[in-house]
């Protein structure tokens, strides 16, 4: 992930995954799009860890924030019934983890977006 220490700057492979959850033809889902065929603000050795500043206005910002929340919910719920059944495996617990920290991440521009 991105410098946790500034939220507004977000990977290139976390904005596609944000992507992924978003419904189809969303405004937000648009702005994501038309930033990731812009320029990275730091271009990185790879192309999915390129950073990005994210200045979406609160629209954009609480769509995308619930739409993470309710997929990584779900995960939530899907990685807890395996740990009850003793079958979570180690992707799992890093998916599982990743979801959540970018759920939070998009909860916390939430809050302070103008």
């Amino acid at each position: 992930m991105a410098d946790p220490n500034n939220l507004n700057l977000i990977t290139r492979l976390e904005l596609l995954d944000t992507l992924k959850v978003l419904p189809s033809g969303s405004v937000a889902g648009q702005q994501i799009a038309a930033l990731l065929n812009g320029t990275p603000g730091e271009e990185a050795n790879q192309p999915d860890n390129d950073i990005f500043d994210i200045q979406f206005g609160r629209k954009a910002i609480e769509d995308i924030a619930y739409a993470v929340e309710q997929f990584s919910y779900v995960e939530a719920q899907r990685y807890a019934k395996s740990i009850e059944e003793g079958a979570n495996r180690p992707a799992q617990d890093r998916s599982f983890q990743y979801w959540q920290a970018l759920s939070e991440r998009w909860g916390y521009l939430e809050l302070m977006v103008d």
